[in-house]
């Protein structure tokens, strides 16, 4: 993953639809025009979607993006703002039972659920590598 795509969503404002599907294209969706539609489809589906989740604005459609485990990994942590330092606002941490150690973490200014996203994101880029 780019550090980029990590950077754009710390330095959000707050959700967006435009974000979504730049986090779409990073896990690998694409668009065709059908008709007068913009069809989406998610890798390895062939259904056609209205659009990808909301995963910047919703801390339900983010979880989807945490890597499975088993019943006890990965673990979950919303740390909240760090009262010494409130310009990271909202913080989540993931911890994945290969890496139990470290937390892969995410945290965002304006949003718990991008904080969760860029959280997550960085959980599957560990389960890759």
């Amino acid at each position: 993953m780019t550090q980029t795509l990590i950077e754009r969503l710390e330095a959000a404002n707050g959700p967006s639809r435009e974000l979504d599907w730049v986090i779409a294209e990073h896990l690998g969706w694409t668009r065709r025009q059908v008709g007068q539609v913009i069809a989406y489809y998610a890798p390895g589906d062939p259904h056609m979607k209205a659009g990808p989740p909301k995963w910047s604005a919703s801390i339900d459609a983010a979880l989807t993006l945490v890597p499975e485990g088993d019943n006890r990994w990965p673990q979950l942590d919303y740390v909240g703002p760090n009262p010494n330092d409130s310009s990271k606002g909202h913080r989540w941490a993931i911890w994945l039972k290969k890496r139990s150690s470290k937390a892969c973490r995410g945290h965002s200014k304006s949003s718990s659920a991008l904080a969760l996203c860029i959280a997550a994101l960085r959980a599957q880029e560990a389960e890759r590598g």
